[in-house]
């Protein structure tokens, strides 16, 4: 009779993202997570532009269908969405066994994700999600259904074994607007940019050159930015210059984008637009040109990836305290802050950084630069993430292969990172060093 033995258990990290700041942060965390011994092994499109780099990590790539993200109408939008759809959760739902986690990151958008988390609860395996967006930035139904959309999400972390945010407004979110118990959310901070070793010395300061950078979308502010800087510059008051390199979050920030590139060219002195994703090997020489990256955001819960890229290069932060910046900001003396979301509070911080000169912003930047590395490096990252599997509340879970049935960290150290985040009201700050 031949003896079939039961295949080790696996941590398998899903994600439908297959290119930007998305499939960099899956990347650098599998990998992260290979490094500490964890079994991994990524689900993802089969187009997710860092799958040989993760391979080179010995992390198993196992690909789902393409996923095609370029510009299209709505509906040839949809149809190839639904195609994806059908034919990563048929794969998904091969792949997974009892006793796997699945760990979602930058999942389907919503009600599509509760699919993926559904079928993998329906195989026995933990289902971890982390909250990249705990709340939608952006509402996409009618107004008449927002409350059913708003509900969306609610369902979908329900079937959720643990939810991670990576900031406390978020899960201020998971726990007071969804009504998580304290025992299913943890904070994980963002982790730094590992390419970053290319950082440089500022420029000299003939103009002051501001980078905003990354997905475009309305809750970034970028029109306070430009704003801001039309207003500086017609006053006179400070030769200011502003990059805007990046592309779209999602087709449906479209108009907003056409609307910023409008009042830019009612007054187009000082702006240089870079359209488009910008790689990896173009990131170091793009900040080695600034002095600083602006960050204006409004209605924001999550933690920004920009501020977090910016600080890995060196680069401090002219930004609001919306999300998590406000907490990166207190914990690195990096930034110089927006004291209002709007264009005249944007244009008082952009005075005020100025006035530093490039020898205090340097000094701000390396700052940030040594704080991201200390407490934000992604092994760090990754030690706090495999203590999140460590404590993953599964109903009547069989024992793990990847953890003994009583677990507990090396240290007691190790063991207070690993804890759920205090009820609300008794802060601790789980990203210090």
């Amino acid at each position: 009779m031949k003896i079939v033995q039961k295949a080790p258990s696996r941590i398998v990290i899903s994600t439908a993202e297959p290119q930007s700041g998305a499939a960099r942060y899956v990347a650098q965390l599998a990998i992260a997570l290979r490094r500490l011994g964890m079994p991994v092994a990524l689900f993802c499109p089969a187009n997710f532009v860092r799958a040989d780099l993760v391979r080179e990590a010995g992390v198993e790539v196992i690909p789902a269908a393409a996923r095609d993200v370029s510009e299209a109408n709505l509906c040839k939008r949809l149809a190839r969405n639904l195609g994806f759809l059908l034919r990563a959760l048929r794969s998904q739902h091969r792949l997974v066994r009892r006793g796997d986690i699945v760990h979602f990151q930058f999942p389907m958008r919503t009600p599509f994700a509760a699919l993926f988390y559904a079928s993998a609860r329906i195989k026995g395996a933990g289902v971890v999600l982390t909250a990249h967006d705990p709340l939608p930035h952006r509402w996409r139904l009618p107004r008449v259904l927002r409350r059913l959309e708003r509900a969306m999400p609610g369902v979908e972390y329900e079937l959720c074994h643990t939810v991670i945010a990576h900031n406390r407004k978020g899960c201020e979110v998971l726990r007071e607007g969804f009504g998580l118990s304290p025992g299913r959310v943890f904070l994980v901070p963002h982790g730094m940019d590992t390419n970053a070793s290319a950082w440089s010395s500022f420029p000299a300061m003939t103009e002051f050159r501001l980078l905003a950078f990354g997905s475009i979308r309305a809750n970034k502010g970028l029109h306070l930015a430009i704003e801001a800087v039309q207003k500086l510059r017609r006053s006179r008051s400070i030769p200011v210059r502003l990059t805007i390199a990046g592309s779209l979050a999602t087709m449906a920030e479209s108009a907003y984008w056409q609307q910023c590139k409008r009042r830019i060219e009612r007054d187009p002195a000082g702006f240089e637009i870079v359209e488009g994703f910008i790689p990896d090997d173009q990131v170091a020489a793009l900040m080695a040109r600034h002095h600083a990256v602006i960050l204006p955001y409004t209605e924001f819960y999550s933690e920004s990836g920009v501020a977090a890229l910016s600080l890995s290069y060196g680069r401090p932060i002219v930004a609001t305290d919306s999300g998590g910046l406000g907490e990166l900001m207190d914990a690195t003396g990096s930034a110089i802050p927006i004291l209002a979301p709007n264009s005249d509070a944007v244009a008082a911080a952009i005075s005020r950084a100025f006035t530093l000169g490039a020898r205090r912003l340097e000094e701000m930047g390396a700052a940030g630069m040594r704080y991201m590395e200390n407490a934000r490096s992604w092994e760090r990252v990754a030690e706090m993430t495999i203590g999140v599997y460590r404590h993953l509340q599964v109903p009547r879970r069989r024992e793990s292969s990847i953890f003994p049935r009583t677990p507990e960290p090396e240290s007691s150290a190790v063991r207070d990172f690993f804890d759920p985040i205090p009820p609300l009201g008794e802060p601790r700050d789980v990203s210090a060093p």
